[in-house]
């Protein structure tokens, strides 16, 4: 008997022998030198059971929200990673760079704010013709269209590191005029405040 592993990001089993599928298992899963992937919106403790006596090797289920797990399933039934409530998945990001079925893509997307997925491909996609025709999209046509251009203009690599997104530094407050760039404002906002406290001390 094999073990079955419920996770968010199936990218590290993709470097051993492997076969994909999307939604349902729909072949047989019982080779014992390959790793099943199932990427998925549903898969239950049930299911796990059902499976397992089929499984040799392992069956790595890709799934955002983690059903519910009992004793039941805890000798066959691994979870790799952090499945948190209340947070933001970004599980959506991983398979629009990742997979392959882009159909699936579209949809999965869409869970996720336009802003927050455009910030993370600032950092992951460098196709000017991609972001040519993602700015044609502009705020004239509905969301759709951007979802669309997002999953099937990108180029979706198997193996490819996510970057996140870079924190932006908190600028000092600077003075009128002036950026916090300019190359002699620490010297200029120096000398203000320093003006600034003689001033207070003659009055």
């Amino acid at each position: 008997m094999g073990v079955i592993i419920f996770t968010q990001d199936d990218s590290k089993y993709l470097l051993s022998n492997h076969v994909i599928m999307y939604k349902n298992i729909d072949m047989s899963i019982s080779h014992p030198d390959v790793t099943y992937i199932l990427r998925t919106d549903k898969f239950t403790e049930a299911d796990a059971i059902s499976w397992i006596p089929y499984i040799n090797n392992r069956l790595i289920v890709t799934i955002d929200k983690l059903p519910k797990l009992t004793k039941k399933s805890e000798d066959f039934v691994l979870v790799d990673g952090n499945y948190t409530k209340g947070k933001t998945n970004f599980a959506p990001i991983t398979s629009l760079l990742r997979w392959q079925h882009r159909g699936r893509v579209y949809h999965t997307i869409q869970q996720l704010p336009i802003p927050l997925i455009i910030s993370f491909l600032k950092n992951n996609v460098d196709d000017i013709e991609f972001w040519r025709t993602l700015n044609k999209t502009g705020m004239d046509l509905p969301d759709m269209y951007t979802y669309a251009i997002m999953s099937y203009y990108i180029h979706p690599k198997n193996n490819t590191q996510v970057n996140w997104p870079k924190k932006k530094k908190k600028e000092e407050a600077t003075v009128d005029g002036f950026r916090s760039s300019d190359k002699h404002i620490q010297e200029i906002q120096l000398g203000l405040k320093k003006e600034k406290k003689e001033m207070s001390g003659w009055v």
